[in-house]
């Protein structure tokens, strides 16, 4: 089941610190660089849920995809001052932490075979 997986929730708990931040960007932003870090939360959730259905190593690496490229925009946002410093190390942080997740899970999946 899927609540027993914990990328799944640690990543739900990098979804809501997200959504927290990213109400105080600029409007302007709102389809610009918000809309792209939702996109890639949420394809980053659909990949969790992929891989809980097959097992398989595709879908973690896409993981680590989504995951490298949500910390490119989050990094673009602390340059452009959209963030502070205190929450672009949180969300690195946690960005980090779900990256381990998977890597963990990578070797599970290449120990089985």
């Amino acid at each position: 089941m899927l609540n027993n997986l914990i990328i799944y929730k640690v990543h739900l708990d990098l979804m809501e610190y997200a959504y927290k931040l990213l109400v105080k960007y600029p409007k302007y932003e709102k389809n610009g660089i918000v809309s792209e870090i939702k996109e890639n939360l949420y394809d980053i959730l659909k990949n969790i849920i992929y891989y809980n259905n097959k097992k398989n190593k595709i879908s973690l690496n896409n993981i680590l995809i989504d995951l490298n490229m949500l910390l490119v925009l989050i990094r673009i946002s602390y340059k452009m001052k959209y963030i502070t410093n205190k929450n672009y190390m949180a969300f690195a942080r946690k960005i980090n932490n779900i990256s381990k997740l998977c890597h963990g899970l990578i070797n599970s999946v290449n120990n089985q075979k």
